[in-house]
């Protein structure tokens, strides 16, 4: 089946209507949430009519949709301006983290399933050493693990859009509580 723009136009429509309604849901009175618990009724209602959160759901929603089709993104009452101007503001920094941090994960984990990246490159390794010697080297598979955590750390910091870099190193995680403890950590007979 080929894709047409419509049927984006429409998927984007419907991610619109549904995001709109569950913020609603979710938060019924912005005044609410803007002002504060300590806000009085009169002032909460006195904002939600000057912003037209008082208008029937579809109404605002049709306001909603004609600002962002015209660029004007709304504003961030938390951070006391406006969203296109925050967006702005991070943009150059975001859009380069972002982008190094696509080529990096694209070099380490490999792009689509027709291409070796350097955990598929391990993980072969991995693979020839437990068929010739019958067992795993332990480092071989933590440096594969820290790699594969690193790069998912980059698709969430990537995904969020978030400011501060996931940090490169090859932590195991936490001690499996089912493997039998190390020689070296076996307590010692009296």
């Amino acid at each position: 089946m080929k894709a047409l723009p419509e049927n984006a136009a429409i998927v984007v429509l419907g991610v619109s209507i549904v995001t709109f309604a569950l913020l609603h849901v979710i938060s019924s009175s912005p005044g609410r949430a803007v002002l504060g618990l300590r806000a009085t009724p009169p002032a909460v209602a006195a904002f939600n009519r000057a912003h037209g959160y008082d208008d029937p759901i579809w109404v605002q929603y049709w306001h909603s949709l004609l600002q962002n089709l015209h660029g004007d993104l709304g504003y961030s009452y938390k951070l006391n301006q406006s969203v296109n101007a925050l967006l702005a503001e991070t943009a150059g920094r975001s859009a380069l983290l972002t982008g190094a941090s696509l080529v990096v994960a694209i070099l380490v984990g490999g792009w689509g399933s027709g291409s070796a990246g350097v955990i598929t490159i391990l993980a072969l390794a991995g693979a020839v050493v437990v068929t010739v010697s019958g067992s795993y080297p332990s480092q071989l598979f933590d440096v594969t693990m820290g790699l594969n955590r690193w790069c998912y750390r980059v698709l969430t910091y990537a995904a969020l859009m978030r400011d501060d870099y996931p940090p490169f190193r090859f932590d195991g995680g936490g001690s499996d509580p089912g493997n039998p403890p190390a020689q070296d950590e076996l307590p010692l007979a009296a």
